[in-house]
């Protein structure tokens, strides 16, 4: 729930801004007011693109969509039964590189580099029959830097104009040797396995509006399982040369979701389900430079992280 009002008051901090601004008409093209990081400027044939993000979560979804944020360690010291909780964190760094061709055409490649951090920290204990008191300490701590995968994709337009369509697919490589979740020595993550991701996005747009519908087929190599993901978004431009955003995305699983794995803190779902919202607000501070700023928070799932963050991009057009 505290998400929930931290995202909305988020949202509702953007909308005066959009109000005392709503005479403004700016042609969209012109001015390049459609979402500065989603939509190359006319004019431009290259972008590169720096992401930073941090997630977290201290709870997971089980597959019933109960939250779970604490289990209990049996044999403490051999003699006790113990609580404890833990906090996962993932910070990401994203260079990306894109170039379109003929305004139709964009190609591009993707490189995340992440640190990913699992901290397990025992709550304060008190024995009754032996008036023990044991103080919040920590249980473990896990780290792992590794660069998640190389992406490579591509998106096609079809149709222009007040109505678009796109056509998109890309694929992630990842650079480790490990074999999925079951069969994955590491003590804690893993590296990620192969994907395909091939869809297609389609949107209305005005002068001061726009709506977006997409829908991927997300196939997932190893022991981890397909999915389709879903997303409904939409954005308004009535200040010149900004843009805020609101937007939900669901995946649901293609496989049955009772014969996942046991969810583990230390290792990535083999499969999962969830629905997430997210608000952004994006500046282009000159033709060719820009940035935008993200808010996601996770509302349901299944065999889940019940995720949080935010995510800032840095961009710049060239020719």
């Amino acid at each position: 729930m505290k998400k929930i009002i931290i995202f909305i008051s988020i949202l509702i901090s953007f909308l005066p801004l959009c109000a005392q601004n709503s005479d403004y008409n700016v042609p969209k093209r012109e001015r390049g007011i459609r979402s500065p990081y989603n939509s190359f400027l006319q004019k431009s044939d290259y972008r590169i693109s720096l992401y930073f993000s941090k997630t977290s979560a201290s709870s997971f979804f089980d597959q019933q969509s109960n939250s779970i944020n604490g289990f209990t360690d049996t044999v403490y010291l051999g003699k006790y039964s113990r609580d404890f909780t833990f906090n996962f964190m993932k910070h990401t760094l994203n260079v990306k590189g894109e170039k379109l061709i003929d305004s139709t055409i964009l190609l591009f490649a993707n490189v995340p580099i992440s640190n990913y951090s699992l901290d397990e920290l025992y709550k304060e204990f008190y024995d009754s029959s032996s008036s023990v008191t044991l103080p919040r300490q920590d249980k473990a701590k896990y780290n792992l830097l590794i660069i998640d995968y190389l992406e490579l994709g591509i998106e096609y337009a079809v149709l222009k104009g007040l109505f678009e369509v796109e056509f998109g697919a890309s694929t992630k490589i990842p650079f480790g040797s490990e074999n999925g979740v079951a069969k994955n020595s590491r003590e804690f993550w893993s590296d990620n396995a192969f994907e395909i991701l091939s869809g297609i996005k389609s949107s209305f747009n005005s002068e001061k509006y726009q709506i977006n519908l997409s829908s991927y087929y997300n196939y997932r190599g190893e022991d981890l399982k397909n999915r389709i993901i879903t997303q409904l978004s939409a954005g308004i431009f009535t200040i010149p040369d900004s843009y805020i955003g609101a937007g939900v995305e669901w995946a649901l699983s293609l496989s049955n979701l009772s014969e996942a794995f046991p969810f583990d803190i230390h290792h990535e779902p083999d499969m999962e389900e969830y629905i997430d919202d997210n608000v952004k607000f994006g500046l282009l501070i000159n033709e060719n430079l820009g940035t935008e700023i993200g808010y996601r928070v996770r509302l349901t799932g299944k065999n889940s992280w019940d995720y949080s963050g935010y995510k800032i991009i840095f961009f710049i057009n060239f020719k």
